[in-house]
Formats: structure tokens, C-alpha cells, sequence
């Protein structure tokens, strides 16, 4: 595990092919049904799955009356094998660069996340405590497919 204090990898494998996963992990369609932490709402996902593009992802809590917001560019893009993205929160920490790996494994994907440039061992943690549900949520939305 490359896991340190201003790196996150986290490993998850999907019962759907490599390239079903590529798409649910970049189309807008897609984000807004599985990238919702718990308790919060999608508002908006705007994505431009090119090198050089924008996304930007505005949720809403309910239950806080706020609303959340994430967004970034894409640095490199080779599908179905490979997305590298920066991603900014306002407010919450620097720019952190994701490079998210597949690889298909007979009937399975396996696919390698790793956040890197966090900011602190605390906000690492958060991350992890963030991202381990929304994977969940994504392994169910793609066995739904």
C-alpha cells in the first residue's frame, strides 16, 4: 500500500468491464448517481472528459443547508486504462492531483485511486472516511447497470 501522509490509495475491484467502468467513472450521467457522500444531494455535474478540461460538482446537505463543491481539471485522460484530474474544495485545502488506474481482470475490473498532494494526515483520514462510502455507492450503481 502507498499510503503516507499526503497519499491516499485506496483498491476496489467491480463486477463490470473495463470499459462500463471508464464510463460511469467520467460521464455526468453517471458522477451524479454515485458521487454523493451520505447526506448530501448532487446540485450539478458539469464534466469535459478532454486534457485541459473542467469539471465541477456542486453538492447540497439537507440537513446542514449548505451547499459543496468540488472541481478540477483533467491532466491526462487514456481510456479505458487511465484519468489523472486535480481537485480543488474551496476553502477545505490545497489542490490535490487524483490518478485513478483500471485494469480488467477476467470478468472484473480492479481499479487503483490514489489521491496525492493532501495537505495533512488528518485531511488524508477525512479523505479516506469520504471516499470508502462513495466507492460503496459505485460498486452498487454499477451492479445496477
Amino acid at each position: 500500500n502507498d499510503t503516507t501522509d499526503d497519499t491516499l490509495v485506496i483498491i476496489r475491484e467491480f463486477a463490470a468491464p473495463q470499459n462500463l467502468v471508464f464510463e460511469v467513472l467520467t460521464k455526468a450521467e453517471h458522477i451524479s448517481q454515485w458521487q454523493i457522500p451520505k447526506n448530501m444531494e448532487i446540485k450539478a455535474v458539469e464534466t469535459d472528459i478532454v486534457k485541459g478540461g473542467k469539471y465541477k460538482i456542486i453538492m447540497h446537505s439537507p440537513d446542514k443547508g449548505f451547499d459543496f463543491e468540488l472541481f478540477g481539471e483533467y491532466i491526462e485522460i487514456d481510456p479505458p486504462n487511465k484519468i489523472v484530474f486535480t481537485q480543488n474544495v474551496p476553502g477545505m485545502e490545497p489542490m490535490s492531483t487524483i490518478t485513478i488506474m483500471l485494469s480488467q481482470d477476467g470478468d472484473k475490473t480492479q481499479m487503483v485511486f490514489k489521491q496525492t498532494d493532501i495537505a495533512s494526515k488528518q485531511m488524508r483520514d477525512g479523505g479516506l472516511k469520504g471516499w470508502a462510502p462513495v466507492f460503496d455507492r459505485l460498486s452498487e450503481y454499477i451492479s445496477g447497470l
